[in-house]
């Protein structure tokens, strides 16, 4: 791996971050924003001249749309994302111990998925896109695995429950 750019910002910190399953978006949340990133230089070429480095796509890309969706409720803050394998959603827990399904198109809640125990938040979410598995955890050391399936455009069948347990220790 060879380090391409480092960029400082002034703004909050980035509070995640997320590729989808084809590496072509990247998903971050700095304060109350969540941004979906599609820059050209993750398109690669099939042929590079330099075998050192990843040749990229000359493709011009269509100019993104900008969307935005904000809440006013702190229970509702987004505090961690994971690209669903369809990069039309986003999971994203929240301050309330929820976990929700975002449309990418338009940053507003295609389906509220479920709740952990408590009013804790959930943090850690992971799409496992195999088994159409949803992990999560909350900051009381708990995970919880469901199996999820897409029935149609923005809903969502929580099905089965599959792992709900209590960690021995804090989880990173």
């Amino acid at each position: 791996m060879k380090l391409l750019r480092q960029i400082h910002l002034i703004q909050q910190d980035t509070g995640a971050i997320t590729f989808n399953s084809t590496g072509t978006r990247f998903f971050d949340i700095r304060g109350d924003y969540c941004n979906i990133w599609e820059p050209s230089i993750l398109i690669r070429g099939i042929k590079s001249e330099d075998s050192s480095s990843v040749g990229c796509s000359n493709k011009e890309l269509p100019a993104a749309s900008i969307s935005s969706a904000s809440t006013y409720d702190e229970d509702l803050v987004i505090v961690s994302v994971s690209a669903h394998h369809g990069s039309d959603y986003v999971f994203c827990g929240r301050e309330n111990s929820t976990i929700a399904a975002f449309a990418t198109k338009s940053g507003v809640v295609a389906h509220e998925l479920f709740r952990h125990d408590g009013n804790i938040a959930a943090d850690f979410p992971a799409w496992n896109q195999g088994h159409n598995f949803l992990a999560s955890a909350n900051r009381s050391e708990r995970v919880v695995v469901r199996r999820l399936s897409n029935l149609s455009l923005g809903s969502f069948e929580v099905s089965d429950l599959i792992l709900d347990e209590m960690s021995s220790s804090v989880i990173h």
